[in-house]
């Protein structure tokens, strides 16, 4: 089961005042299961999904430390419908 969260940071925020909305997905999902899993989470229809891959990230001090790979996806909702963030 993948893990859906809000993605926090400033161009995150001026986004969501125009009602589109960034998450970070860990785990494998596709964009019309994370459409279903958004739509039945916070109940508005989702009118498009973009996603980004990153790929997970290595460095080196002393020993090798790695972050996993995630999605990101812009979310936009039907009628720019505002969405309450826990």
């Amino acid at each position: 089961m993948a893990k859906i969260r809000y993605h926090v940071t400033e161009k995150s925020q001026l986004l969501a005042e125009n009602g589109i909305y960034v998450f970070v997905i860990q785990g494998e999902l596709n964009k019309s299961e994370a459409k279903k899993a958004l739509e039945k989470e916070y109940g508005h229809k989702v009118e498009k999904i973009q996603m980004l891959k990153e790929n997970k990230k290595t460095s080196r001090r002393g020993t090798f430390t790695r972050r996993p790979n995630r999605k990101k996806m812009i979310v936009s909702f039907v009628n720019k419908a505002k969405i309450e963030i826990n």
